[in-house]
Order: C-alpha cells, then structure tokens, then sequence
C-alpha cells in the first residue's frame, strides 16, 4: 500500500458527480500534494470547486490543491509519484500511456479503498438493478441493527467512508465496470458478489459485449471458495459466467429466493414500494445477498430473522431517480427514471404501469445501442399484432431520440412530439397530452450529456418543472 504523505499524486477527472471531490479531499487529508486536471473549465466544474475552496483551512496538515482546468499538461502525467483517474476515463487514455510509459502508478478512488478498507464487503454489478439492490441490501442490514456503509457508484467517493469503517462493519459497494476494470491488479473481490444481469450499454466505450461482459466478470474473479457469488439464473450471460468462479454460488430467480427467504408469502413484492418485475428480481438478489453473508465464515452477522427483512421491505423506499415518485397533481402522477440510460430500462418501467395511461419522456444520447425493440414497446407493447402502446411520447432532443423517431415512423405510429431542448418545455408537453389518472414518467434510455450537467441533473429538472 502506497504511503501518500509528500507524494505527487495527479487526480485526473474531478468530475460533477462528487467522486473527485471525496478523492481530493483524502488525498489532501493524507498529506499528498495534489494537482487536480479536468478537460472541462471553471464553469462547467462550478459546484465542486465550490466544495473544495476551503481544503487547506479543513486540512491544516495538508497542502494547497493546483488545478488544471480545461485542459491537461504532459508534466503533471510524467512527474507524478500516483495518478487516481476518474472511473470515466478509459484505461486507453492517451495520457495514462504518457504516464505508463514514465513509471508512474495509476490507480482509482475504488483502488485506493480496497488497499484500505478492513470491513466484510458485499459488491454488486450488473447493467440494470445496481443502485436499488445495492440500496435494499444496505436498509435490511441498517434495520437489523449492524454497522453498515452504503457506497461506490453512489456520486460520492467510497474514500468518504474510509475513516468510518472498521472490521465490524459491512460495506455495501455498487460497482459500475469502470470501477471494476479499475480495480485490474488488485487482485480483489468482494466476499459476496451479486451479477445481476449483462445487457447492451455503453458500447460507446467497449468493442463488444464480450468486452463488457469481461469487466463486469471481475466482481467474482478474485473470490475464494469460502466466498459467495449470487448470480442470476435467468440471465445467460451471467449464469454462464458463474461456472468460472472459484466461490460458492446461490443462484436466484423472481420467485424462488423470495419463497424460500419468506416462507408462507406470496411474494416479497407485496412488502415493498418496488413496483415491476425487474425490482422482483433485485428483491430477490438482495435476499439472495443477505442469505450469503449470514452464511459466510467471516460474517459480522449471525442471523436476521425473517420478522426483520419483511420491516425492511415494508420501509423500504426506492433509491433517487429509480422509479421515484415526484408528485400528484391534478391527479396525474410523475415519476422520475432519470436513471434508466438504456432501452431495456425504460422498457421495464413501461412493464410497470397500466402503460395506456403513461406519457412517456424520453431520449437524449446514444451510447452505441439499438432502439428497435423499445420503439415496438412505445408503439404496440412489443409484441406482434398488438396496439397496447402508451398514450403519447415527448422526446427530449438528442441523437437516441432521433434513432427512436425514425423506428417509430418506420412502424407507422406518430403519437410523439420531438426536438425538445429543455426539461420544462417537454414537462410542459406531456402536461398537455396528461388527464386525471394518468403517468407522467421520465425514463430516457439515453445519456443526458447533451442537455445536463448529468442524469441527475435531468432528474431534479424533472421534479422542478412539475409543479
């Protein structure tokens, strides 16, 4: 483990997410001297170097933090004793080669911690379902009484919590593939390791699939066979992809870990505020998850009883922009999805409602993916013959949302409206085409980049433009 007191160390991304200000500020913390560089300016990084204004007065032991803004200089890639990038940043950066091919280490937030961190960790990856079986895994055990941190792919850095943790704490890690391909030459996994599901995202960034699948793998890579891998049976990938781990697996389905963790129960469905059948599996994930760190040698947890996870699911609410409940007016409901950046995603939240009475906003950027089969779901449900489609589409500008409108007209449907650049002007929209009864929902299936800061941002806009 790198001792980072006096040691140049470059973060290269700050970001808006809040990843790169947790990185700074224990970098400083540590007593490293820090220059952090972004390719976006002064302007566009506003909010978090407001945070990070005061770190000498918060630090006194530490040392002043030299930006680099709007831009990146070979010196600050060549000089340094460390580089912590941005899990957006490709491991094919030109300027991480610049640093390679100087000696200098490169490593993460996410690689830092693992050094550091002395709790049971439980991971979770998977294209869809991170952050709300992430979520529930963390509330069953905060219900049950243990030390437990909530952190990872969670728009704050998982450094933040390092201080905090200890032995007798349970970290629950959300991990994107980004910061999983971070994590190449740790040699580390999780105790538990969920894989939810592999579906097509960010094809933008990998060649193929294949190449995803192969960073998403590295959640189980390094587990022993006292270890536990909760993998999805219904999802060839990944059930395909257990028979590589060396750990104990506890396959799960929608129905057969909820029955067998909530004897006599109809569904664990029934006891949380998780509407569709994409939220029956992260439910029976999590179970699956708790199930195994009971079970693990090394478990800080003997038992929770089964009175205490059906409190968890009955309080249960859903994470920030998954399906979240905005507001009722007018008797119309909003719902914000911002989160779902993918096709699949939005169609499962059209599978979640009377989807007659949705108006759906949608699009934004493509990130490599296909529109055909959600155009089929907006106009007829997805399946052949049928013409169950929602009640009317308002699509936010963008080039997914030119690839949705041009499906759509290929299959003869117009109920949409396009080219809207702003978030209140395509709230305003749906409003126009919305009655009593109705579902407003915002489930883009696109990145938001375009228009917002981020997806969240997409969000609070949503929520702002509603009442």
């Amino acid at each position: 483990m790198l001792d980072l007191k006096n040691k140049r160390v470059t973060v290269m991304g700050i970001g808006v997410h809040g990843g790169g200000i947790g990185t700074i500020k224990f970098l400083v913390k540590e007593g490293a001297e820090v220059c952090a560089t972004d390719l976006r300016d002064e302007k566009a990084l506003k909010s978090a170097l407001e945070q990070l204004k005061d770190l000498p007065i918060q630090y006194p032991q530490g040392k002043s933090v030299r930006f680099v803004l709007g831009k990146h200089e070979k010196e600050d890639f060549i000089n340094a004793d460390l580089i912590v990038k941005n899990p957006a940043v490709p491991l094919s950066s030109p300027w991480l080669a610049i640093a390679r091919e100087n000696g200098v280490i490169i490593s993460s937030d996410i690689g830092l911690f693992v050094e550091r961190n002395p709790a049971f960790t439980i991971g979770i990856t998977g294209t869809k379902g991170k952050s709300t079986t992430a979520s529930l895994i963390a509330h069953i055990l905060k219900t049950a009484g243990l030390d437990v941190f909530l952190a990872g792919n969670i728009r704050r850095s998982v450094l933040d919590i390092l201080s905090d943790i200890n032995k007798d704490s349970v970290v629950v890690l959300e991990l994107s593939s980004w910061q999983l391909e971070d994590l190449e030459g740790y040699n580390w996994s999780p105790k538990v390791a969920v894989f939810l599901n592999l579906l097509p995202d960010h094809l933008n960034r990998y060649a193929s699939m294949e190449e995803y699948g192969q960073a998403k793998k590295r959640i189980f890579k390094f587990q022993t066979e006292n270890d536990f891998l909760i993998a999805n049976l219904e999802d060839e990938y990944v059930k395909r992809s257990a028979e590589e781990t060396k750990s104990r697996i506890i396959f799960f389905t929608k129905t057969e870990i909820e029955e067998s963790f909530l004897p006599g129960e109809p569904s664990s469905r029934s006891f949380a505020s998780l509407p569709g059948e994409h939220n029956a599996r992260n439910i029976a994930a999590a179970l699956a998850a708790i199930e195994a760190l009971i079970s693990h040698k090394d478990s800080p947890a003997n038992n929770i009883s089964t009175e205490i996870i059906k409190k968890a699911l009955t309080t249960f609410k859903p994470p920030e922009g998954r399906l979240e409940e905005s507001g009722l007016f007018d008797g119309i409901r909003y719902i914000n999805d911002t989160a779902a950046t993918t096709p699949e995603a939005v169609c499962a939240a059209l599978n979640s409602f009377p989807r007659e009475k949705i108006i759906l906003i949608a699009g934004g950027e493509n990130k490599g993916l296909s529109y055909k089969l959600l155009s089929e779901e907006i106009a007829t449900g997805g399946e052949p013959g049928r013409t169950k489609g929602i009640k009317f589409l308002v699509l936010l500008d963008g080039s997914a949302s030119y690839k949705i409108a041009e499906e759509l007209r290929a299959v003869k449907w117009g109920n949409f409206k396009e080219g809207f650049t702003s978030m209140q002007e395509a709230v305003n929209e749906a409003k126009v085409h919305a009655e009593r009864g109705d579902i407003v929902l915002l489930s883009p299936g696109a990145a938001s980049f375009n228009l917002f800061a981020h997806e969240f941002d997409r969000g609070n806009q949503f929520k702002e433009s509603i009442g």
